[in-house]
Order: structure tokens, then C-alpha cells, then sequence
């Protein structure tokens, strides 16, 4: 559920993902990446722009296999969203599973609904 918390960690964290991405931290970036997809799987248009935010920065990288990792779970999204198949804590990376259950870190859990 969306609450003006969770709008600015979003925001907060997409902004994070700029910079880092502007200074060149591959590393740093995905984290960012991968937080914003931790909260925001819920909300199917939120979790879609995050797969779109992984797919396009793959690209810019020229990560062959995050390419075809995230074009693979953008379609997977809306059916997992309407199906309330939501896997908590998942990256949404291709290291891992795309229905793989992981533990969500602390200072995110206040996000998440």
C-alpha cells in the first residue's frame, strides 16, 4: 500500500540509483535496484517500473544475461501480481529465482504490506 513513506523511500532510493549509476557503481546501483523491488512488489505498476528501471540499466551496462533475466519477469509480474504470488523479499535479479523467498532486510519492513 502506498503512504507518504513509502513514496519518498521510492523516490529516495530511485535517486540513490542515479547517482551511483552516473558515478559508475555497477555494485552499488543494483542494491538500489533491488530494494526498490523488495518494497514495491506488491504494487503491480510499481513492480513492473522496477523490472523496466533492472531492464534498462542491464542494457546500459550490457549485462546480456539481466537483459533477458528481466524480460523474462516482466512478463512473469502482472501474472504473479494477479495471481498473489508475490515471493517477500525477492531481489528480482537474475541471481536468483524469480520465486524464491528471501528474507527481507529490517529497515525495509516498514514499506511493505
Amino acid at each position: 500500500m502506498r503512504n507518504a513513506n513509502y513514496n519518498k523511500f521510492i523516490s529516495d532510493e530511485y535517486e540513490k540509483f542515479y547517482i551511483s549509476s552516473e558515478l559508475g557503481d555497477i555494485e552499488q546501483s543494483w542494491i538500489y535496484l533491488q530494494r526498490i523491488h523488495i518494497v514495491s512488489q506488491s504494487i503491480l505498476v510499481d513492480h513492473l517500473k522496477s523490472h523496466l528501471n533492472m531492464l534498462f540499466y542491464a542494457v546500459k551496462i550490457g549485462d546480456i544475461k539481466e537483459i533477458f533475466g528481466q524480460a523474462l519477469r516482466l512478463i512473469l509480474a502482472p501474472i504473479g501480481n494477479f495471481l498473489r504470488r508475490i515471493p517477500a523479499g525477492n531481489r528480482g535479479t537474475s541471481d536468483v529465482s524469480p520465486f524464491l523467498r528471501e528474507t527481507i532486510p529490517d529497515d525495509l519492513k516498514e514499506f511493505i504490506k
